[in-house]
């Protein structure tokens, strides 16, 4: 293996039993029982248990031994020794040996830790941040590495089964609008001109696809200039995948395979249905309240809309009549045993519902309470609402009307936040779903325009094309998303590869003519030179991999990653550059009354 070590611990066992090994490492932890020292010795693969005992003919190893703290980094030469069958260690994977050392080197040294490694103890962010490297030799950290690493080599292969070619794409790009801001790159040679790097690789990806390339991937680096959160960091990897002459239903198939066999291989949780089902973004909306549902508990949302059509209480009447508008509800298992005083506090919810129609009726036993019962509520409605809800004896029923969007997004984030608080989510299981016809715009009420749902470049359905001109609302996209226990996997759809289609969008959500020549202009040249139909979508790597660890934050997924504020607590960047190096971009500092504030 080479001049330092002989072998990696974790290949170690009973066979090498008589052998003399050399090994690296650091200590793990170092005890002493009266004339014997055990030293836990750790690398990347595994701990060994290194035995010394104390008499006349090793006293230089005894002290040398007794000098060793946690951390250190050292070589020990010795022999392998089975275990006496009383002191076996099943819970370790070398739990039937330990070494008897005859030699121990000091390779360096280890000053006071800032946090224990050989626990698992809990840390502060910017503690784990600051001092990564140190949390890296944590087991569970070191397993992350390893699993991502795996994960890796097992995608790039099944890639490879599928027929994809694996091409990387350039990190200095053009800045064009793509939704969140650019990271930009001041030029040297081109004075105030700019590189952007990219948000992702889609446009490069489809000229990948007018190339010929017909079936191509990458684990591709992208970056935008967006607020962090937990499941999310301003800089992730992707798995990025296009193929020409496909339809919706291949883009799902290599989905299918990459999230389901990935899902068997590295995770411990259960999939909750194969293959992965689908439903639409309206029965998504309307049933879970997000497009991106938890599909490990139930608590759906009911329509209750033909409960209020002839309502005497006029805002609920004209809710469940408006098409734009709806009277949707949610029941709380048991939330009629809660106190008034509980029930009262529901009240709070209706500041976060901006004032529209909120109420609520407990069930217990042959009681009933509400927030507004008698003025809102006849017998043949309540009635109404327990046989459409089949709400229990004991159960609450909360239920809102109002713009349909705002409505049923309301009661799902209700359902979220019960389902967390009540401990109804089967902690057990991985609940993967696609979403299908997306629309493919959405009105910006502050800009006055059609914005796209996905991007630019997604290709409206067949038979949804011929209302582009007349009812460009109503048009749904190829769009499909994947989510797994309410968090979203990927974005794909197929795309738009003929340029007049590409323009009449691009002129629908506001770029005019000159705008997409100048931004656009090499994608839609490209179009024209026998550009093939192709589709494609990009999973994220990380979430991914957290939703297989099943852990919440991006964070522990991530390498090196940045706070949620955007810092590089390791490397203490963004920092300050010289004045040089301000003058070889030709920029320079100016200060705003935001940046001074």
């Amino acid at each position: 293996m080479g001049i330092w070590k002989s072998h990696n611990i974790g290949d170690l066992g009973a066979s090498q039993a008589g052998q003399e090994v050399t090994l690296c490492g650091w200590v793990h932890t170092k005890r002493e029982h009266g004339e014997i020292l055990f030293i836990l010795l750790r690398d990347r693969s595994s701990l060994v248990q290194v035995n010394i005992q104390k008499n006349d003919d090793n006293k230089s190893l005894w002290d040398d031994a007794m000098g060793l703290k946690p951390e250190f980094c050292i070589r020990i030469k010795g022999r392998v020794r089975l275990r006496p069958e009383e002191a076996i260690n099943p819970e370790m994977a070398t739990g039937e040996i330990e070494i008897i050392p005859f030699e121990i080197t000091i390779l360096n040294d280890c000053k006071t830790l800032p946090f224990p490694v050989n626990t698992e103890t809990e840390i502060s962010e910017s503690m784990a941040l600051k001092y990564r490297y140190l949390q890296l030799r944590r087991p569970s950290m070191a397993h992350m590495v390893k699993t991502r690493h795996e994960l890796v080599l097992f995608i790039r292969n099944l890639m490879n089964d599928m027929g994809f070619i694996e091409v990387e794409t350039p990190l200095l790009t053009k800045s064009t609008p793509e939704g969140a801001r650019d990271f930009l790159v001041p030029s040297r040679v081109y004075p105030g001109k700019f590189f952007a790097l990219p948000q992702s690789p889609q446009q490069y990806k489809e000229l990948l696809m007018v190339g010929g390339v017909e079936r191509y991937f990458q684990f591709a680096r992208c970056l935008r200039d967006e607020d962090a959160r937990a499941d999310r960091q301003a800089e992730h990897t992707q798995l990025d995948f296009e193929m020409s002459f496909v339809d919706q239903d291949d883009i799902i198939s290599v989905l299918n395979r990459v999230f389901l066999e990935s899902a068997e291989r590295f995770s411990d949780l259960h999939i909750k249905e194969k293959p992965i089902p689908r439903i639409t973004y309206k029965e998504a909306m309307n049933t879970y309240g997000t497009d991106k549902p938890d599909l490990r508990f139930s608590m759906e949302l009911h329509d209750l809309n033909s409960l209020f059509l002839d309502s005497s209480f006029a805002p609920l009447q004209k809710a469940a009549t408006d098409p734009d508008m709806t009277v949707h509800g949610i029941v709380i298992p048991e939330g009629g045993l809660w106190s008034r005083k509980l029930l009262d506090e529901l009240g709070t919810f209706t500041d976060r519902f901006n004032g529209e129609t909120l109420s609520w009726i407990a069930f217990r036993e042959n009681e009933m309470r509400s927030s507004n019962a008698k003025r809102i509520l006849n017998e043949e409605t309540i009635a109404g609402i327990k046989d459409s809800t089949q709400c229990g004896p004991d159960d609450l029923v909360l239920f809102a009307g109002g713009n349909w969007h705002k409505t049923v997004v309301f009661l799902g984030r209700i359902r979220s936040y019960m389902g967390k608080k009540l401990g109804l989510i089967d902690q057990s299981l991985l609940a993967f779903l696609f979403v299908v016809d997306f629309p493919q715009f959405e009105w910006n009420e502050d800009e006055q325009r059609l914005d796209p749902i996905h991007h630019m470049f997604v290709l409206p359905k067949d038979n949804s094309v011929q209302f582009l001109d007349s009812d460009p609302l109503s048009v749904l996209s190829t769009q499909v998303d994947a989510v797994c226990n309410g968090y979203e996997l990927c974005s794909g759809s197929l795309r738009n590869h003929r340029r007049e289609l590409q323009e009449k969008i691009m002129r629908l959500i506001g770029i005019s003519e000159e705008d997409a020549e100048t931004k656009f202009g090499h994608l839609l040249n490209a179009l024209e030179y026998g550009a093939p139909p192709h589709g494609g979508a990009a999973p994220g790597l990380d979430r991914l991999l957290m939703v297989l660890l099943n852990t919440e934050r991006m964070s522990d997924v991530v390498v090196f990653p940045k706070t949620y504020s955007g810092r590089d607590l390791l490397m203490d960047a963004p920092s300050d550059v010289s004045l040089d190096q301000l003058h070889d971009l030709h920029l320079s500092i100016i200060k705003s009354e935001r940046t001074e504030a």
